[in-house]
């Protein structure tokens, strides 16, 4: 799979198509997969290598990132977001070729997404 390189007009609620010519649609839709994933389903873990971009269609998911706790001195799994419906992620790890910075699970029963991986 080449590598798709498409600005794609993107706004919190809204990501807009229409915009892309008919080749690069095309060639998004052979780029993803949808996808229905479980509550506390782990979508991928702090430090792993990115190959994925996820658009979230319905569901909720948390964000949390490895923090040392001082006072009970050990290593948490520390919440720091929670995105639904119409949010992405993922796409720091594609555009800067990076291991994942963060942990990403499913909090709620449905969570429908699809996912762009870079070939």
């Amino acid at each position: 799979c080449e590598h798709l390189r498409v600005h794609v007009y993107v706004t919190k609620w809204y990501i807009n198509l229409m915009y892309l010519t008919q080749l690069i649609r095309m060639k998004l839709m052979n780029a993803v997969e949808f996808y229905y994933f479980p509550r506390d389903k782990i979508l991928y873990l702090e430090g792993h290598i990115c190959q994925s971009m996820f658009f979230m269609l319905s569901g909720e998911i948390v964000v949390s990132r490895l923090t040392y706790n001082k006072i009970e001195d050990k290593i948490i799994d520390e919440a720091i977001n929670i995105l639904g419906a119409n949010d992405f992620f993922g796409h720091i790890g594609l555009i800067y070729n990076t291991i994942r910075n963060a942990t990403c699970k499913t909090q709620s029963m449905y969570f429908f997404v699809f996912i762009f991986y870079l070939g």
